[in-house]
């Protein structure tokens, strides 16, 4: 007489079924870590590449400075500097009596830019505070600026 149910369930492999479940979390954790290393990898580019630009328009602003391009500087400005002439600024460049080519020193972070220190030739030493301008371009402009010696 034949059985009224199906056939009863056959000897599982226990060594197989393990090596799934081993293979299954590790490669889903292997996914997990590939990810989250892309993600850091990607910020700190992204960190290095914005220090750079801020650099570069510490460097730009100073080197105006430096050759007394006035107008070029003034364009280095943030906007809420640029609400005044470029008179009002010229006076306080003049008095750095700079010379030479400017020293950039290690930029200082802070929530919104970073102070690039310079120090000329002479022993003039001027932070320029940049910071990134609002914007999909992510442009950077000097908002500030103080002599520390």
């Amino acid at each position: 007489m034949p059985v009224p149910f199906a056939a009863p369930p056959t000897e599982r492999n226990g060594g197989r079924f393990a090596a799934k479940l081993v293979f299954g979390i590790g490669g889903g954790l292997f996914v997990v870590v590939g990810v989250i290393v892309a993600l850091v990898v990607s910020l700190l580019s992204l960190t290095d590449s914005l220090l750079d630009k801020i650099e570069s328009t510490a460097e730009t602003f100073m080197a105006d400075i430096a050759d007394e391009n006035w107008d070029d500087a003034y364009a280095n400005l943030c906007p809420q500097l640029r609400e005044n002439p470029v008179d009002d600024y010229v006076r306080e460049w003049e008095s750095w009596d700079v010379e030479g080519e400017p020293q950039a020193g290690l930029p200082t972070q802070d929530t919104s830019g970073a102070y690039v220190p310079f120090e000329f030739s002479d022993g003039t030493k001027v932070e320029v505070y940049v910071v990134l301008a609002d914007g999909p371009n992510m442009d950077t402009a000097v908002c500030d600026w103080r002599r520390t010696d």
